[in-house]
């Protein structure tokens, strides 16, 4: 009858030191979920302010460009036209003449 009772001690000791282990990685796991977590919103949030900052310039060049790059370079394009027409005319009279 004695050993039977210690026997259940025993066990019952085990048990205890297993649901204690068992607990304590468990609160361990929870602990490290919630650290990947909020590693995961805080990448999340980098990644979404990095999505604007590169719209917000995207945005920014497009708009530069149309409102000053091209009618500069429209305005370019006009007057290299202009001249090479008058350069041309100006060459072909020089043969024509003779000059």
């Amino acid at each position: 009858m004695e050993e039977n009772l210690e026997r259940e001690k025993k066990a019952r000791a085990d048990v205890e030191k297993t649901r204690r282990k068992v607990e304590a990685d468990l609160k361990m796991t929870q602990e490290n979920v919630e650290e990947l977590e909020n590693v995961k919103r805080e990448l999340e949030d980098r990644g979404r302010k990095y999505d604007d900052r590169y719209h917000s310039c995207s945005f920014r060049c497009t708009y530069t460009y149309i409102t000053c790059v091209q009618p500069l370079l429209k305005r370019k394009f006009l007057v290299s036209d202009h001249f090479n027409m008058e350069h041309s005319v100006r060459c072909a009279s020089v043969y024509v003449s003779g000059q």
